[in-house]
C-alpha cells in the first residue's frame, strides 16, 4: 500500500468502508481483524450462494479482502489517520464513515459561512 498515492488509497478506503465499520478501530491489529472477519463472511456466503454469479462475487470479495491484508491496508490507514487527524480516514476511525462525512461537510459549510460574513 505504500506505493500507491493518497488519492488511490482514499478511493479504496471509502469503498471498503461501505462494507466494514471501522468505528473505534485505532490499531493495525483491530483493522486487520475486521478485514479477516469480512473475508470469512464472504467465504461463508460463497458456500451458501445459490447461483454461480453469487459464488463468483463472494469469491472475488474474499480475495480482495485477502489482498488488503497482504498489502498492509491497515498500516496505511493508521498512517493516513496520523498524517491528517482531521481527514476522512481519522474521522472514520473515530466516528464511523457516515458520521465522519457529515462532520467534514458541516465543517466546510461553517468555513464557507464565515468567509461570506467577512465580506
Amino acid at each position: 500500500m505504500d506505493a500507491i498515492s493518497s488519492f488511490e488509497f482514499h478511493k479504496i478506503f471509502v469503498r471498503v468502508c461501505g462494507f466494514i465499520d471501522f468505528k473505534g478501530k485505532f490499531t493495525v491489529e483491530q483493522i486487520e481483524e475486521e478485514l479477516r472477519k469480512a473475508r470469512k463472511k464472504c467465504e461463508r456466503l460463497r458456500r451458501d450462494a445459490e447461483s454461480t454469479q453469487e459464488r463468483a462475487k463472494f469469491k472475488q470479495a474474499a480475495i480482495g479482502y485477502g489482498n488488503l491484508l497482504q498489502y498492509d491496508f491497515a498500516g496505511r490507514a493508521i498512517y493516513e489517520a496520523n498524517a491528517n487527524p482531521k481527514g476522512i480516514v481519522a474521522m472514520t476511525l473515530q466516528h464511523g464513515y457516515k458520521e465522519a462525512k457529515r462532520r467534514i461537510l458541516a465543517q466546510k459549510r461553517a468555513h464557507i459561512r464565515s468567509r461570506l460574513r467577512r465580506r
